[in-house]
């Protein structure tokens, strides 16, 4: 004996193939545009941490020029050399989140003032 099964859908498909491949492409691209990271997305971020290096290698050099005069200055008050000490150790937590370049790709004496020193 045969058994007959009866499936339904929650959905309204379409009545012939052609309709329901032609509901299943469009789908499909909605889901490949949705998806879709383009070069220029990357192009952007790129950019983006680029800026975020420049910007760090800046900091560092003044923080650098900064205990340069501090040590020309021969400043005796406390609160001074504690207040630099938090800020070099703070700027040593964002030095360590970027990346190092690697030897040969630092640019210019902003790239150069790279590390702070102690």
């Amino acid at each position: 004996m045969l058994d007959t099964h009866y499936h339904t859908h929650n959905y309204n498909a379409p009545a012939n193939l052609q309709e329901q491949l032609n509901s299943i492409f469009s789908l499909l691209n909605t889901l490949q545009t949705m998806s879709k990271i383009t070069a220029s997305d990357i192009q952007n971020i790129t950019t983006h941490v680029q800026k975020i290096g420049t910007e760090s290698a800046i900091t560092l050099e003044k923080v650098s020029n900064l205990e340069k005069a501090l040590e020309d200055s021969e400043n005796d008050d406390p609160a001074v050399t504690t207040a630099f000490e938090e800020l070099k150790a703070q700027v040593q937590v964002v030095d360590d989140l970027v990346p190092d370049a690697p030897a040969g790709e630092a640019t210019g004496d902003v790239a150069a003032a790279g590390e702070v020193q102690s």
